[in-house]
């Protein structure tokens, strides 16, 4: 046949394309990790390039961090780049071809592209003087199973802040173990406590841990507690200043103390001890 010709038809809200061409490829899936959602001092920018020769439409669906999700629709024409940012996604921008929005989210979003056409999708993070950083690369899985950062910026480093962002695309619940290694080759430490009774322990014991800060430079510990099954009763993370040395109890470690420092509280075990 010879050139292609697109003639549409709308019919209430109802866009109708017909394409005398033959039929497209299947839809292809572009998933971008990081989209800052628009109450946030930075700024999502989408750019979505058509290298097709043929006018079709592109699939979007956004994801909050808390997992609820919206789906919008963009039509672009033959060899056409359509973008948006932030703000557009939430309230809509009819200017761009979003005739609504997805309205508000929790936390940022992650987004997921789906079309026919032979597209290219990039992803940024704009900042409040204009600097774009790049978003739609992920850290691959190794062989290993492992993923590996190999950049990541130390706390005491406040200019240049690093951000790890997890995303879990499956439908039930993951545990993830994170390591670091300094540039002298050193891993993060790890130590465990075999043994600490639960704040209900039918004996009366107490678990009792004391934690000293050797280093010279302020930081987080993150304790993660285990009952006698294995079961994972979440963590609680403890601020210690340079040289600091602070302690917990058994009820501290359940019910959260902010008098020592712990954000929150772990779960109370069903029955044995906590490690």
């Amino acid at each position: 046949m010879g050139q292609a010709v697109n003639e549409v038809w709308r019919v209430g809200t109802l866009l109708v394309w017909l394409a005398a061409v033959a039929p497209m490829a299947e839809a292809a899936e572009h998933r971008m990790p990081m989209f800052p959602n628009a109450d946030s001092e930075r700024q999502g920018f989408l750019r979505i390039i058509n290298h097709s020769k043929i006018a079709g439409f592109a699939i979007v669906d956004p994801c909050d961090d808390i997992g609820r999700c919206g789906r919008i629709s963009l039509t672009i024409d033959a060899d056409e780049t359509v973008h948006f940012n932030s703000d557009d996604l939430e309230m809509g921008n009819e200017d761009k071809g979003l005739s609504r929005g997805v309205g508000s989210g929790t936390g940022d979003w992650n987004l997921r592209v789906v079309s026919a056409l032979n597209l290219e999708v990039l992803a940024y993070v704009r900042t409040q003087d204009g600097f774009l950083t790049a978003m739609h690369d992920v850290v691959e899985r190794e062989e290993d199973g492992h993923y590996r950062v190999a950049n990541f910026n130390p706390g005491r480093n406040e200019m240049q802040a690093s951000l790890l962002r997890l995303l879990n695309p499956n439908g039930r619940t993951v545990e993830v173990a994170i390591a670091g290694i300094d540039d002298k080759g050193l891993p993060s430490e790890s130590v465990r406590v075999p043994l600490f009774p639960a704040a209900g322990d039918s004996s009366g014991r107490q678990g009792f841990v004391r934690v000293v800060n050797h280093s010279a430079q302020a930081g987080e510990v993150v304790v993660a507690a285990h009952d006698d099954t294995g079961r994972d009763h979440g963590s609680v993370s403890l601020e210690l200043e340079p040289n600091e040395t602070a302690h917990f109890n058994s009820d501290d470690l359940e019910l959260g103390n902010e008098a020592k420092g712990l954000s929150g509280g772990a779960a109370a075990p069903a029955s044995g001890m906590t490690k």
